[in-house]
């Protein structure tokens, strides 16, 4: 996924990210060219550090993983419920 939102992966869309991640019982994780973290940690997917235009990698894998990436696709499409 492309980090569209102008302010990148701060503490709101990071929240919302690891709210949505702990909906779901599949262990999700995001990575980026540096590091993987546990999606359903906000002081985790902080450390992405990932700014506006960046490139993030969704993985999930269990029971609901299908939807939990459907989900989270669809949050980061939606500039995680933000106003641009």
């Amino acid at each position: 996924m492309t980090i569209t939102h102008p302010g990148g992966l701060h503490a709101r869309p990071c929240v919302a990210i690891a709210q949505m991640a702990k909906r779901f019982r599949s262990q999700i994780r995001l990575s980026n060219r540096r590091q993987t973290v546990n999606a359903a940690d906000v002081l985790q997917v902080l450390t992405l550090g990932a700014p506006c235009g960046s490139q993030v990698t969704i993985e999930a894998h269990g029971p609901d993983a299908v939807a939990a990436l459907e989900a989270l696709c669809g949050l980061f499409a939606d500039n995680f419920g933000m106003e641009s």
